[in-house]
């Protein structure tokens, strides 16, 4: 049995479920989830979940990280953080990430788009999506 578990971005099962009990897990995420197209997503946790998750001494039997691409290509951000995620061992540090990514992806990182993206991850850590 292999329990992929990709609601980590509504509620962390891994923590409350005691790993699944020693069975294999894969923690992740679906986006997505129902193909919706609103930019929504918790950039932080994305950032910070699976280094929390890997590297805690009550991860259980976790053996790898997934992302559901259901609903790809409406939100480029929260694909392009998940794949770097997925090669990182360490919490990603978001404000040097969007700010990498902003260059690479418009050519700049003007002030105005540093306070959009800072605008967005307090209104998202607040839960208010």
């Amino acid at each position: 049995m292999l329990i992929l578990d990709y609601a980590n971005d509504y509620n962390n099962n891994w923590e409350p479920m005691n790993a699944f009990n020693g069975k294999q897990w894969v923690y992740g995420f679906v986006p997505n989830m129902g193909g919706k197209t609103a930019y929504t997503g918790d950039l932080s946790l994305y950032a910070s979940g699976a280094a929390k998750a890997l590297n805690s001494t009550n991860n259980g039997n976790l053996v790898g990280f997934t992302i559901s691409g259901e609903g790809l290509e409406n939100n480029n951000v929260v694909y392009e953080l998940l794949t770097d995620v997925a090669w990182s061992d360490k919490a990603i540090d978001l404000d040097l990430w969007l700010g990498n990514y902003s260059n690479n992806r418009y050519g700049g990182y003007p002030e105005e788009m540093a306070t959009s993206w800072n605008v967005r991850n307090h209104v998202t850590r607040r839960g208010t999506h």
